[in-house]
């Protein structure tokens, strides 16, 4: 090679390596790139190749983790921001969440083998009534239950075949609040009763949970939810929502707890206290309030 053709080949422009083609690379091809001069070596490492790499090759479980990681760091970040946003305004009382604000986690089960789960969204905020109706085609696919299937196809059912098609049901249910991530932990709910709707094709079943949800001096709130069903003798059964209620309990009293019950406004406030409430002042009030439901 002459002088000249050297002198041409120096002046001539270098293209860098865009970062986007890191990811088409592999190992071997990337280590022969770096150590072909200086300036590739720099472009390497100015760009993070390496790591860009890495991200890309590495197994799924691991790709994972990472993204898992990286959304945790911010969702924290984000908590610290309302958590100092909250602490930054004047004292106010409680601001109840609506339902529309939370996102419900409901678990069905059958002797403790899962059978469906997923997160749903409320239809409408005037009451926790969470609809169902593509759950029941996701069991019949799956063939998950075939007794709670043959059970939608059956009219009027008796109380025997009520409680052997829906003994060993559980329902777990736990609210989301979806702006910080909060967890309220519902209660797991198992099969109690029939409740409306006898030999009608639309019923209604009762499930209640053993533990309660809030407790104040002399009372327990309990939950309960009611599964409403639909069915259907030509194999068109379903499940249709589940509502939850809670109900006003004495602790004292041996026989005939049952003292009243949460209205919808009610059961917001609870679960908005329950989610975390930052100022102590504000907590403090919400919890009279509360205690004011049964004086």
């Amino acid at each position: 090679m002459d002088r000249s053709t050297r002198h041409r080949q120096s002046e001539a422009p270098r293209i860098p390596l865009r970062p986007e083609l890191f990811e088409f690379m592999d190992v071997r091809s990337l280590c022969q790139y770096q150590c072909c001069s200086k300036a590739c070596g720099k472009d390497v490492r100015e760009a993070n190749a390496w790591s860009l790499l890495a991200g890309v090759q590495a197994p799924r479980s691991v790709r994972e983790a990472l993204e898992s990681d990286a959304l945790s760091r911010v969702r924290s970040q984000t908590l610290r921001r309302l958590l100092a946003d909250a602490l930054a305004e004047p004292s106010q009382p409680l601001r109840p969440s609506q339902f529309r604000d939370f996102t419900f986690f409901v678990r069905i089960a059958d002797g403790g083998r899962m059978i469906w789960e997923g997160d749903l969204q409320m239809a409408s905020n005037a009451c926790i009534d969470l609809t169902l109706t593509n759950v029941t085609s996701h069991i019949k696919r799956s063939g998950a239950c075939p007794k709670l299937i043959d059970f939608l196809a059956k009219m009027n059912t008796t109380s025997t075949q009520d409680e052997a098609a829906l003994e060993g049901i559980t329902i777990t249910l736990i609210a989301i609040r979806d702006v910080d991530q909060a967890m309220v932990s519902i209660g797991k709910f198992p099969y109690y009763d029939h409740a409306d709707g006898d030999g009608d094709p639309d019923q209604m079943f009762l499930f209640t949970c053993r533990e309660a949800l809030f407790a104040v001096p002399g009372f327990n709130f309990e939950p309960h939810l009611l599964l409403e069903t639909r069915h259907d003798s030509d194999g068109d059964g379903e499940l249709i929502s589940l509502r939850l209620g809670v109900d006003i309990n004495s602790i004292e009293a041996e026989y005939d707890r049952y003292v009243d019950h949460l209205d919808n406004s009610q059961i917001q406030y609870l679960l908005t206290y329950l989610a975390g409430v930052p100022r102590t002042s504000v907590r403090d009030e919400a919890l009279r309030t509360i205690r004011s439901w049964v004086s």
